[in-house]
């Protein structure tokens, strides 16, 4: 049930743009649970937004194609979101964090979107870990198999992921998702 309530608030707020809603009128993006934590005074669940049942399914809001190309999976990759974070007390969500990417160019810029649905307050805090393509999507990608000659490439000072032939920075999920504890911190700091 929590899960289901931060992914309905976390698209409503989000994907205001996107055109296809479900039949109670919420964007559909479709995402899969890939943690749920416990801290002392807050649960932490971590979402991941999926290419596989969204870039082709007619159903979804960022529906793209029905036979997509490597161009379509490049851009689906690098331009919507990846992940999203829901910072709640058993069903009553605190705050969402959301991972947003955008690309002008050759040039990437990260924030989170932070948005308590209680306020309806929101700002946005500039990401730190940096990467052209998230963990989570080159891993998706690999069991796709959607470009034979995309390969990870280790680098002494990261990992990059050659798709389509070209090389992409690859974000840590693990250093992002410290981070996003930092920020969960600070703003708890402030609340007391």
């Amino acid at each position: 049930m929590k899960t289901l309530t931060f992914i309905l608030i976390a698209l409503i707020a989000f994907t205001k743009s996107f055109a296809q809603i479900d039949s109670k009128g919420n964007p559909i993006f479709n995402s899969v649970v890939i943690g749920e934590e416990k801290f002392d005074d807050f649960e932490l669940t971590s979402s991941y937004f999926t290419i596989a049942n969204n870039i082709s399914d007619k159903n979804s809001s960022v529906y793209m194609n029905d036979n997509p190309s490597l161009s379509d999976y490049l851009k689906f990759s690098r331009d919507l979101p990846s992940y999203a974070f829901t910072v709640h007390q058993g069903e009553q969500v605190q705050l969402m964090i959301m991972l947003v990417q955008t690309n002008k160019g050759s040039e990437t810029n990260l924030h989170y979107y932070v948005s308590n649905p209680n306020n309806g307050k929101s700002v946005e805090i500039p990401c730190a870990v940096w990467g052209e393509i998230s963990e989570k999507r080159v891993e998706e990608l690999e069991k796709l198999k959607v470009d034979a000659d995309a390969k990870i490439i280790e680098l002494p000072n990261g990992t990059l992921y050659s798709f389509n032939g070209i090389a992409y920075r690859i974000q840590p999920y693990n250093e992002l998702k410290e981070e996003v504890l930092q920020i969960i911190e600070s703003i708890n700091k402030v609340r007391k």
